[in-house]
């Protein structure tokens, strides 16, 4: 068993669920193998459309750790509980990753060597009069 539970962690993976249901009194089951790493609400929210003749609803978002196999069993029994109004499932974005993108694109903000003053007017004009055709070779 010390092996499945490496594999697990190794392939868990930070998921958010944010749900809409009819009460705050709606606890959710997630499932056994899913890691709840912070819970927000329920916060009473109008709703900007009638949801099953609901004008209001009570959002709560969690943050759990799961296997992908434990997102699709979690999103399934979230799917046909009858409390819930709407949900959606996500991946949050890994701040390392846009940290990461960040770095090389300063590396060539500062390698860029041509601007738009590089070029002469001269040369310019002459482009110019050969796109439009009025400098026609001799």
């Amino acid at each position: 068993m010390h092996m499945d539970s490496a594999v697990e962690k190794r392939d868990a993976r930070l998921y958010e669920l944010a749900v809409l249901t009819v009460s705050d009194k709606t606890e959710l089951s997630l499932g056994t193998n899913i890691e709840v790493v912070r819970k927000d609400g329920p916060k009473s929210v109008p709703l900007g459309y009638p949801i099953k003749k609901h004008e209001s609803a009570y959002l709560t978002v969690y943050v759990v750790k799961a296997s992908p196999e434990d997102a699709v069993v979690m999103e399934e029994v979230v799917r046909t509980n009858t409390a819930v109004l709407r949900h959606i499932l996500i991946t949050p974005p890994v701040m390392t990753r846009r940290r990461d993108a960040r770095e090389p694109k300063a590396d060539k903000q500062e390698t860029k060597p041509s601007s738009p003053e590089a070029v002469s007017n001269a040369a310019l004009e002459a482009a110019l009069e050969t796109i439009q055709g009025t400098n026609e070779p001799k």
